[in-house]
């Protein structure tokens, strides 16, 4: 008679215990989420604005209004070695150019000796999108043909009035074209090896379609998540849920929320001995 009470006085410390546990995991999930996602916003809006502080550059102005001949012939090659310069300064920009209005790519800077896999840009998703739109900038996740893989572009409008032609007074300035940036992915792949939580936390990114893009070395995840697990994770997007789904043959506790970015999702994982193998799941929804 004595054992029966015991045995539901351990059930129930039992039971505290897990939901203590549960919810420090939570916690610590919600924790590396917000930070990851402050470290990926403080980065893109520095890169974003040093674009936009860049295309202000009097080289660059006196370039894209010089005619044909002292556009090649005089102001290419020192333009060329500004750009080696903010490469030096941030060695994450690898490659930096100047497109033309119809998306020619008139200028082109990258790290050492980089194949150019076209230098027309005007059918690729990314510029089709910043040229329809309105906004003086644009940015986006996308797939590199040159070196086929992931890399942020970051583009700035050229809009400028010839003020020896016109008078900037009364004359709106003009496209001229576009400095783009492309930024190297490296601050993310760091965080996805850096970051952890509990006994077996970690992080790793998937595209819109729920291929994982990064995850940490010894993280043993299927190349793609499936389009039912995707359907069921979207569906509770930033949202208190937290709930059980498979994956891989393995019990995994998902959460989610979202960013405004472009095409980039985040994944968090956790395992505890105690606790269900567990992710988190946190999209990046960038547009």
């Amino acid at each position: 008679m004595v054992v029966l009470p015991l045995l539901g006085l351990g059930w129930i410390a039992y039971d505290r215990l897990r939901i203590i546990a549960e919810m420090s995991s939570h916690d610590q999930m919600k924790t590396m989420l917000d930070q990851v996602a402050l470290n990926i916003e403080s980065n893109l809006n520095t890169s974003q604005a040093n674009v936009e502080l860049f295309s202000s550059s009097n080289l660059i102005r006196n370039y894209m209004l010089a005619q044909e001949d002292e556009r090649y012939g005089l102001l290419q090659l020192p333009l060329l070695k500004l750009f080696s310069s903010y490469h030096k300064t941030y060695p994450e920009y690898y490659e930096i150019r100047v497109l033309l209005p119809d998306g020619y790519e008139d200028t082109r800077y990258t790290e050492g000796v980089s194949p150019n896999a076209t230098e027309e840009e005007k059918d690729t998703p990314y510029f089709r999108r910043l040229r329809d739109i309105n906004a003086p900038s644009y940015s986006t996740l996308f797939w590199n043909l040159d070196n086929e893989e992931y890399a942020f572009l970051i583009a700035q409008k050229l809009m400028l009035v010839d003020t020896g032609v016109d008078d900037s007074t009364e004359v709106a300035p003009s496209l001229k074209g576009y400095l783009a940036i492309t930024l190297r992915l490296d601050f993310i792949k760091r965080q996805v090896q850096n970051s952890r939580f509990g006994k077996a936390g970690s992080i790793f990114f998937t595209n819109e379609h729920g291929k994982i893009l990064f995850a940490r070395n010894d993280l043993k995840l299927p190349p793609a998540l499936t389009n039912v697990l995707l359907s069921s994770l979207r569906k509770q997007i930033n949202t208190e849920t937290i709930f059980t789904l498979p994956l891989e043959q393995q019990s995994f506790l998902f959460k989610g929320s979202s960013y405004t970015l472009n095409c980039l999702y985040l994944q968090r994982c956790l395992s505890k001995s105690y606790l269900p193998r567990a992710i988190l799941w946190d999209g990046l929804l960038l547009e």
